[in-house]
């Protein structure tokens, strides 16, 4: 069978086992390619919406799918690399899908959407091929306190298991260092590098000084103002930025393991069991010379008396919330051992639509704009208008240009879900613009 003969075959049968049969029969460089092109979490091309060109006649008809492949394997080679964007983009994929017969196009727009609707997945087609998959990079994550059943609530606030701390407003940062040759790697929460933080390299190395294996510190990278503030925007505008070095970050770490605990190989002490050798190894630091890196400071809670007060510390310092640690050992991925108590939440959408209308500012007299007034996103299937949040830069760039935020991952805070009595529509209360991921969730 000729590769899209496969695919179909993959689409229309149910079971795995005849799935992985048909894959291990066909085996090619192309099919490979495709699922890797469709899979690929690394791989980011922002075009969805697009027409086909069909075309001209100079174009030969008789070419194989893999020439034409080649051609939209770089198309896609292009966009990941951002070496074309916008409207060219959305015009070089039309033409190149034109390339290929109808029914040949479905796969496209598959790998396009990221989604071949086959029943098989990358770990599963690896796996038939012979292919080792690889790991996802994945750090520990927190589940919603106020998501907990009211007895599951309690239980967690008087069983005296969990320590309190501050929820930080930074960006997600595991740090893995090697004694052997004092190599030090900053990663993000997906498992890409960040390559804008090595001023905060002298301090990591001081700090883990004494460490005789591979150790990982996971925490939160943050920019700080002069009193002692986050600037969350200031951060994302800066971190993944090409060729650059963030002049101060600082990083506030809350937990400290080799990387065989962190990679699952081994078992981890309980929580309060790594912290006080957290405490123990923070100071012995010299913190006035590398006061960029600051420990979370952990506190037991046993009480709702102690969580009320956890909660007003939250309104009085302007913090997003706090963070509740059980003393068991580390678990990568999300789970209830990590618990987030915040007063505003906050979700990621994708941007369908903007809203344009007119929004006034006063500048020594008020001043009319034609300006973007909302996004427009879906949560549980109704739409929402996000109109808080956006600086009047932004207000006026996506009026002219839309298509530069549509299609964007953003993240909006808002302080509840609310849903209509009468219609049993979800909506958003007050819902905030908070960050806009120019190159897609990729921190």
């Amino acid at each position: 069978m000729n590769v899209v003969e496969v695919l179909e075959a993959l689409r229309q049968t149910a079971g795995t086992l005849d799935k992985k049969q048909i894959i291990i029969d066909n085996k090619s460089d192309l099919l490979t390619q495709i699922f890797q092109d469709t899979y690929d979490e690394s791989r980011k091309y922002n075009v969805k919406k697009y027409e086909v060109i069909e075309p001209e006649d100079h174009i030969n008809p008789h070419f194989t799918i893999e020439e034409h492949y080649r051609i939209f394997h770089n198309i896609l080679n292009a966009l990941t690399n951002k070496e074309i964007s916008g409207n060219e983009a959305i015009h070089s994929v039309g033409v190149t899908v034109g390339l290929f017969i109808p029914k040949e196009r479905w796969i496209l727009d598959g790998i396009l959407q990221r989604n071949l609707k086959v029943g098989v997945s990358l770990d599963n087609f690896n796996d038939a091929m012979g292919l080792k998959s690889i790991k996802k990079y994945e750090v520990a994550l927190a589940d919603k306190f106020f998501d907990l059943k009211p007895k599951d609530q309690d239980a967690v606030v008087t069983g005296g298991e969990y320590m309190a701390s501050q929820k930080l407003d930074g960006c997600r940062c595991t740090i893995h260092y090697n004694p052997d040759n004092q190599e030090v790697k900053f990663i993000s929460r997906q498992g890409k590098e960040f390559t804008t933080l090595s001023n905060l390299i002298p301090a990591v190395r001081e700090l883990l000084r004494f460490a005789t294996v591979k150790m990982v510190l996971d925490g939160e990278v943050c920019i700080v103002d002069d009193e002692g503030n986050e600037n969350f925007l200031g951060l994302m505008s800066e971190v993944t930025r090409k060729n650059h070095t963030i002049e101060r970050p600082v990083y506030k770490w809350f937990d400290m393991l080799t990387l065989d605990e962190f990679e699952g190989r081994t078992e981890s002490k309980p929580f309060v069991d790594r912290y006080d050798e957290m405490v123990e190894t923070y100071y012995q630091l010299n913190q006035d010379t590398y006061d960029q890196i600051q420990l979370l400071p952990q506190m037991h809670i046993s009480s709702w008396d102690e969580f009320d007060q956890w909660r007003k510390e939250v309104d009085e310092n302007g913090w997003e919330g706090f963070m509740l640690r059980k003393n068991v050992p580390y678990k990568s991925g999300r789970s209830k051992d990590l618990l987030k108590v915040k007063k505003f939440q906050d979700a990621e959408y994708v941007v369908e639509d903007v809203v344009m209308g007119k929004v006034t500012y006063n500048e020594g007299g008020v001043k009319e704009y034609d300006a973007a007034s909302s996004l427009v996103i879906t949560h549980k299937g109704n739409k929402v208008y996000v109109g808080s949040g956006l600086s009047k830069e932004q207000r006026l760039r996506w009026y002219e240009h839309p298509e530069e935020v549509i299609g964007k991952t953003i993240t909006v805070q808002y302080f509840e879900e609310t849903q209509d009595k009468k219609t049993g529509e979800f909506s958003l209360r007050f819902p905030i613009l908070k960050v806009v991921y120019e190159d897609g969730r990729n921190v």
